[in-house]
C-alpha cells in the first residue's frame, strides 16, 4: 500500500512539472549606470504580480512554442537595463525558467519583482513587427496570481480593457520616486490571459488619446 502511494506521489510531482525546463541563455546584453535617460516607450513590461523577493526569471508559454524568445528589461529608476535575444532550440509549453548569467547580481538583488519589468514576445525574429507578448514572472509559483501591466504614460487616465469583458482595469502611479523608466501599473485581477489574445489601453488627459493594443500569443481568436 506504501509503495502504490509513493508511485501515485511520483506520477503527480512528474506531472506538476511536465511542462517546464530550465531553457539556458548564454548572451544576454545588460547595463547598470548611475545616468539615466527616461525612457521612450509605453509599455515596458507585464508579469504576474508578486510581493516578495525577486527569484530566477520564469516565463509563461502556449503550447509547442518556438521561434525567437526577445526580452527586455528594465529598472523603474532606470539603471539597469538588459536585452536578452535567444532562439528556442525546440518547441515550450507552460512556465518555464530562464538560467542566465548577470554581471550585476547584487545590484538586482536591491530590486522588488515590480521595480523590475519584463517585457517578453515571440516571433520568428526580434526585429519582427508582428511578435506577440507573453508574461513573465520573478517567481515559479504563478497559481492564483494577477498579472500587471507596467507602462510610463503621460496620459492623465489610463484603463485596460479586455475583449468581452466590460469591466475597466485603471491604472495607478508608483509612489516611488525614482520613477524615471515607467511610472504606472496595471492590475488585472481574476483574468486568465492564457484566453485571451489582446488588450486594449484606453487614454485621456483633457482630450481623448489613440488606444494602445497589446497583441498576446496565447490565444488566436478572431
Amino acid at each position: 500500500m506504501k509503495l502504490k502511494i509513493l508511485f501515485l506521489s511520483t506520477i503527480l510531482l512528474i506531472s506538476c512539472f511536465a511542462n517546464g525546463q530550465i531553457i539556458s541563455i548564454k548572451n544576454i546584453n545588460e547595463t547598470y549606470n548611475e545616468k539615466v535617460k527616461v525612457s521612450g516607450s509605453f509599455y515596458l513590461g507585464m508579469q504576474f504580480g508578486q510581493k516578495t523577493e525577486l527569484e530566477k526569471l520564469n516565463v509563461l508559454f502556449p503550447d509547442n512554442t518556438g521561434g525567437a524568445l526577445c526580452i527586455d528589461i528594465a529598472s523603474i529608476d532606470g539603471r539597469y537595463k538588459a536585452s536578452i535575444e535567444h532562439k528556442l532550440a525546440q518547441p515550450v509549453s507552460g512556465l518555464n525558467q530562464l538560467d542566465f548569467p548577470s554581471k550585476y547580481q547584487s545590484e538586482l538583488n536591491s530590486y522588488k519583482p515590480n521595480e523590475l519589468a519584463v517585457k517578453t514576445t515571440i516571433g520568428k525574429d526580434c526585429e519582427g513587427s508582428n511578435n506577440k507578448s507573453l508574461i513573465s514572472s520573478w517567481t515559479n509559483e504563478i497559481a492564483g496570481k494577477d498579472v500587471v501591466l507596467l507602462i510610463r504614460s503621460d496620459a492623465r487616465k489610463d484603463v485596460v480593457y479586455i475583449h468581452n469583458i466590460q469591466k475597466g482595469f485603471k491604472c495607478k502611479k508608483f509612489k516611488s520616486e525614482y520613477k524615471v523608466i515607467y511610472d504606472k501599473y496595471c492590475e488585472l485581477k481574476g483574468i486568465d490571459l492564457a484566453k485571451v489574445n489582446s488588450l486594449k489601453i484606453k487614454r485621456k488627459n483633457l482630450q481623448k488619446m489613440p488606444d494602445e493594443i497589446i497583441k498576446l500569443a496565447y490565444k488566436n481568436d478572431k
